[in-house]
């Protein structure tokens, strides 16, 4: 098993944002694209295309690399039950 660390998380390589939204700017994924120097940002929503320059994928299974970090924007309303603090 790999050995992770605290540093990781600070310096991923690469980040996919599932649930990202293509109708404002405001997002969290149209900031790390704004921002991304060397890495790879991956947006991930089956509902989109491409926004502020970057492909959507359909899914974390249609990333095309390795993937360091995951952050969700998916909405609680449709986020599985058993995934929510609620």
């Amino acid at each position: 098993m790999k050995k992770y660390e605290f540093k990781d998380l600070l310096n991923p390589k690469s980040v996919a944002v599932v649930g990202s939204q293509a109708g404002t700017c405001s997002t969290f994924s149209a900031y790390l694209c704004r921002l991304a120097s060397g890495g790879a940002v991956y947006p991930v929503n089956p509902n989109v295309k491409a926004a502020f320059g970057h492909k959507f994928y359909p899914s974390l299974l249609d990333v095309p690399g390795k993937v360091d970090l995951v952050i969700s924007e998916v909405p609680a309303p449709v986020t599985p039950k058993q995934w929510r603090n609620t």
